[in-house]
């Protein structure tokens, strides 16, 4: 994640996307939002997601994700990215304070997660990303 290669793309996306469980699951929203560009709509969506489940006491337990492929992209030269991942979602449920199940997450759910990043000279940002089930 180092470098500003596609490389580091590639990384810096998949480490993003490792993020996803763990502030559904802990409410911990500082490395997301400091990855996460402002214009990002996934990225605020997931935000206010975490932020209401914390205000209804809830929160999710387990949805671990898998990169099962990637491949990425230069757009422009040491600035911007495209990556491509390939994710498989772990089984996760919705619980609230009393860690009583709300609801359940499918098990092996696949998505196809579409990144535009960019790199500032300093950091990775996030700045868009499409996600769509995947068949595959």
């Amino acid at each position: 994640m180092d470098d500003v290669t596609v490389d580091g793309a590639i990384a810096a996306a998949t480490y993003f996307i490792s993020l996803y469980p763990y502030v559904y699951n802990t409410g911990d929203l500082s490395e997301w939002n400091t990855l996460s560009d402002p214009e990002c709509a996934f990225c605020s969506s997931v935000n206010e997601n975490v932020e209401k489940l914390r205000q209804d006491g809830h929160h999710l337990s387990g949805g671990g994700v898998t990169v099962v492929r990637s491949s990425g992209t230069e757009i422009e030269v040491g600035k911007w990215f495209g990556a491509e991942l390939l994710v498989e979602q772990a089984p996760g449920v919705n619980v609230d304070s009393n860690d009583d199940p709300v609801s359940e997450h499918i098990a092996g759910s696949r998505y196809k997660m579409t990144y535009t990043i960019t790199h500032d000279g300093n950091r990775w940002m996030i700045r868009e990303v499409e996600p769509q089930a995947a068949d595959e």
